[in-house]
């Protein structure tokens, strides 16, 4: 049983996808009604057969083709003479020349407008070479839309899906242009567009767009224009409003002007009144305090008169209680100093008793007074601590005397050698001698507590004998220190003292008395000398009464001017107030009218403004030309209004039931589109499937894209299918047959001799276009202007293309701004639009082998390090909002492909979009940067896959603003195409070393 066709198989998840036969299917669904088609599955147990049936059938379409050519089935009549032998065809007899106005793509370049006109010229072959980036989708793009405009149809096709999508998805949607995608897309989302189950809603989008394209400048013509035609007595007003502003805002502006001159003048007045009304209210003032003044400073000097009188009063008072405390003070002070002896206390200043006047003369003038006997309580003291002492003394000799007499039976018993005390006595006596009484006394009763002790706890012992020895000797020299202790005799130093502190106390008060007796008396003269001054100046003053009348007079009079200008002030207030009013309504209404014009001319649609400023929109010149539109905007608005209403209603549900079908609506659109179809995107091999294309039995153009990369077979199918046919591709990229392995490689697999396959490498567009261009035909054509790649990219590449016309131009105006890959790291400066990565030639960095593969590890390491800039640059970008970088790593081999991947698959580097392959998937792809990792690396000359200039050509030409080539310098440029690119890499500053440093 014939299952169907395997659409995916996932080794590593055992799973294989089969798209089930639609007889198989059929028959399922007749027997299982209920079942869905994705619910069928595979039986349990069963044993799965593959056939490959997919390349035998391209095998037998092939065949097919090849045989039709030979029948002469073919739609041009000469395809077998020129197919084979582009010399053969046709030239071309009669030029067409298309006007710019006349083209789709308004921005194509001369080559590319040079290659349609052929096309459209030619009646059998066009071959077109184009580089990468040449615009070889534009050049396309304009022939369906001239074909398309003829009434004509074009089949598009390639040997890759991607480049068909590629085409379609080039194409804008315009109304003459209807694709069709047929057969499988490239990865099953890029040619979904175009396919027949999506392409009717894509164009319903499109027509609907279009056709509101159409109705709204219709609408915004009508919406533009009506508020103004409709209202133009109010633009009049507008532009009387306009006219009479300046005047009317002139006219306020000077009667403002005047008024407040006026409110000036009035208000400086009012200022100058009240500075004399200030002026005479302070005259007034300062008359009342001097009459004021002068009554309160008699009333003060009469004050101080007493108060000084007082005060001598007091004084002569203090000096009599002086002179009778001096007759009785000794007496009270001998008294006072013997009971302090007596009681061992310090003499103190409380201890001395004042006459009351005189403690309060010297407590308010003299506070310090005590200071004058400071030195007689000094002898005072020093007399109590030697009685003090002398007390202590007698007291521990008296404990003395009571312990020894405690003791005296036993000193009775004992034998006492005089001359051994008086030893012991003078013993004790050098022991004492540097000590004051009371501290010797002190040692004398600690040596005796010493020897009571001995006493006490030895019987019948020398030691006992000694101890009582020193007892007596002890007794006898404390009655000695006591009478050393005694100080002399107190009576006649007590009278000395009190002689002394009478004298001083009174000789202290005497001065003060007669200092403050003198200085009383001269206040007392300088009191009555102001008195006698101070009525001489008062009989002076008896103007003062009058003075005062006139200017309470006076002040009333300002106070009624006064009055009256503040009065004149408010009104000026109000009379400005009101014309500022006036003004701001005047302005008011300006804006409000400008504004209304500003939105009646934003809605006018741009195609009726004239071309001025914003500045200019107020100006009266611009104002009054534009009723001289209203007759023309007038027509234009009518004849607006005609056809919406004629048409919108129509158009509006048009795009109603173009954006909202019904199943019928859908059916309907789905078949009036394909019937209609002009443009059909198919690749060459399923061109020969007869159930793809049985509803297309011929077209007028057949555009085979990227040529270089198909086999003849392969290109004769589609071109069976036209009426002429253009040949668009690179014979500078890979042939068809240079996939995974370079000829020398394939040649030692399959033990062939490398000059059996040497045809290989023959790019079969190559050669026809070379044949073609000698033999001089006109239906070559070369595109020379690439817009892809920055020129340094460019000029690495374009000695592949040089041919003695010097290759390719660059046709970005700005390259360095439109190419800018915006990178800043320490090993990419921003100028760097190519970079060679020197990998030496060193053991560490040799190549590895993995079967018939290659990788090399270094190379590797220095991508992840590349990355990790690169990454960490664009980090702060992507968190603005910019989109991921997209990068290309391109290889030549498949195990170096595999340790990339292994390696991105552990690093994620968030800011990036890294695609990797080979050489041969990037062919037709481009990025903004391209890495590309050359792997070989060794001392024997082996360049391996990179020694191919196709591919060379390839890997490096996919780079739009940076190309980073990793390989080792000192081998690839032993080849001159690497030594070339070396040259401009080196013109550029663009080398770094292995650690990516410069």
């Amino acid at each position: 049983m014939k299952l169907g066709i395997i659409e995916r198989i996932r080794l590593e998840q055992k799973d294989i996808r089969v798209e089930i036969q639609p007889d198989l299917l059929r028959r399922l669904q007749e027997e299982v009604t209920t079942i869905e088609e994705d619910e069928l599955t595979l039986p349990p147990k069963a044993y799965l057969l593959y056939k490959n049936v997919g390349s035998l059938a391209q095998i037998e379409w092939k065949r097919t083709a090849l045989v039709e050519l030979e029948r002469g089935q073919t739609h041009n009549i000469n395809l077998g003479k020129f197919f084979f032998d582009a010399t053969q065809a046709r030239p071309i007899e009669q030029e067409i020349v298309l006007n710019y106005d006349d083209l789709l793509s308004k921005n194509a370049n001369d080559g590319q407008k040079a290659a349609v006109e052929a096309v459209l010229a030619t009646k059998d072959l066009v071959l077109l070479q184009g580089p990468p980036g040449t615009g070889k989708t534009t050049v396309i793009t304009e022939l369906c839309y001239q074909i398309a405009s003829k009434g004509g149809k074009v089949l598009i096709v390639s040997q890759a899906n991607l480049a068909v999508d590629n085409a379609l998805e080039r194409l804008p949607h315009h109304p003459l242009l209807r694709p069709l995608r047929i057969g499988n897309s490239a990865n099953g989302n890029e040619g979904q567009p175009f396919s027949e189950q999506n392409v009717v809603h894509r164009w319903r989008e499109n027509t609907a767009r279009d056709c509101e394209d159409k109705l709204l400048p219709k609408i915004k013509i009508f919406a533009g224009l009506s508020p103004l035609l409709n209202h133009q007595y109010r633009f009049y007003a507008y532009i009387e409003i306009e006219t009479t502003y300046p005047d009317k805002k002139e006219q306020l502006n000077q009667y403002l002007e005047n008024l407040e001159l006026l409110y000036q003048s009035k208000q400086a007045s009012y200022e100058q009144i009240e500075a004399k009304q200030q002026e005479v209210e302070q005259l007034l003032s300062g008359l009342n305090d001097l009459v004021e003044s002068n009554a309160i400073l008699q009333i003060n000097q009469e004050h101080k008169l007493q108060k000084f009188r007082s005060d001598l009063d007091n004084i002569n008072l203090a000096k009599e209680q002086l002179q009778q405390w001096y007759i009785n003070s000794n007496s009270q002070i001998y008294k006072i100093l013997k009971q302090c002896l007596q009681q061992r206390q310090y003499l103190t200043e409380d201890l001395i008793i004042l006459p009351s006047h005189i403690l309060s003369i010297l407590n308010e003038h003299q506070s310090n007074w005590t200071e004058c006997i400071s030195d007689n309580k000094r002898e005072i003291s020093t007399l109590i601590d030697s009685l003090r002492t002398s007390d202590r003394v007698c007291e521990v000799a008296n404990k003395i005397n009571w312990l020894i007499s405690q003791k005296q039976g036993i000193l009775s018993q004992i034998s006492i050698n005089k001359n051994h005390v008086n030893q012991l006595v003078e013993q004790l006596t050098n022991r004492i001698s540097n000590q004051d009484c009371l501290s010797a006394i002190d040692e004398l009763y600690r040596l005796m507590s010493r020897d009571v002790r001995i006493i006490n706890s030895l019987e019948n012992s020398q030691e006992r004998l000694n101890a009582a020895l020193r007892l007596t000797a002890i007794q006898s020299q404390s009655e000695l220190i006591i009478q050393q202790s005694q100080p002399p005799l107190p009576e006649p130093i007590l009278r000395e003292i009190t002689v002394k502190i009478v004298e001083n106390i009174s000789k202290t008060v005497k001065i003060l008395l007669r200092r403050l007796q003198e200085r009383t008396e001269q206040q007392i003269n300088e009191t009555l000398n102001n008195q006698d001054n101070l009525e001489s100046t008062l009989n002076h003053f008896y103007v003062i009464p009058s003075t005062q009348k006139y200017l309470d007079s006076h002040l009333l009079q300002i106070k009624d001017t006064a009055n009256e200008l503040t009065e004149d002030i408010e009104n000026l207030r109000q009379q400005i107030d009101i014309k500022k009013q006036e003004s701001q309504d005047l302005e008011i209404t300006l804006n409000t009218e400008r504004t209304w014009w500003c939105n009646i001319w934003d809605k006018i649609p741009d195609d009726f403004k004239l071309n001025i400023n914003s500045t200019d929109l107020f100006n009266l010149d611009f104002l009054n030309t534009i009723p001289h539109y209203f007759d023309d905007w007038q027509e234009k608005l009518t004849v607006t209004e005609t056809w919406l209403n004629r048409y919108q209603t129509n158009m509006e549900n048009w795009i109603q039931r173009l954006r909202y079908p019904s199943a019928d609506d859908l059916e309907s659109f789905r078949r009036s589109y394909v019937d209609n179809v002009n443009i059909v995107g198919i690749t060459c091999v399923s061109a020969g499937n007869p159930t793809l294309l049985q509803k297309f039995s011929s077209f007028d153009v057949v555009i085979i894209d990227e040529v270089s990369k198909s086999t003849p077979p392969e290109l004769l199918i589609p071109a069976l299918k036209g009426k002429k046919v253009v040949m668009i591709g690179d014979y500078r990229q890979l042939p068809p047959i240079l996939d995974e392995e370079s000829l020398d490689e394939l040649a030692k697999e399959i033990q062939t001799p490398i000059e059996e396959l040497a045809f290989l490498e023959e790019s079969w567009f190559h050669v026809q276009f070379e044949a073609a261009k000698n033999q001089g035909s006109n239906i070559t054509k070369k595109l020379t202007t690439q817009y892809r790649m920055h020129p340094q990219i460019m000029e690495a590449i374009n000695q592949f293309y040089d041919e003695g016309d010097g290759g390719l131009t660059c046709g970005l105006s700005d390259p360095d701004s439109e190419r800018a890959h915006n990178f800043n790291t320490q090993s990419i400066r921003e100028n760097n639009h190519i970079i060679w990565v020197k990998m030496p030639l060193k053991k560490e960095y040799i190549e590895q082998r993995q079967g018939t593969s290659r990788y090399n590890q270094k190379e590797i390491e220095c991508i992840k390090k590349l990355c990790q800039q690169m990454d960490d640059d664009w980090a702060e970008k992507v968190a603005a909002g910019e989109p991921k970088k997209e990068i290309g790593i391109i290889t030549f081999y498949g195990a170096q492909l595999g340790k990339i991947r292994e390696m991105l698959s552990r690093n994620t580097f968030p800011n990036l979009n890294i695609i990797t392959g080979t050489v041969d998937r990037f062919q037709g792809m481009e990025k903004p940067v391209i890495i590309v990792s050359m792997v070989r690396n060794n001392h024997n000359n082996n360049f391996g896959f990179a020694q191919t200039p196709e591919r060379v050509n390839v890997a490096f030409s996919r780079a739009k603003e940076l190309l980073v080539i990793l390989g080792c310098h000192d081998l690839f440029t032993r080849l001159p195409i690497y030594k070339e690119v070396s040259n401009v890499v080196e013109r550029y500053q663009g080398f770094l070393d292995e650690n990516l440093r410069r």
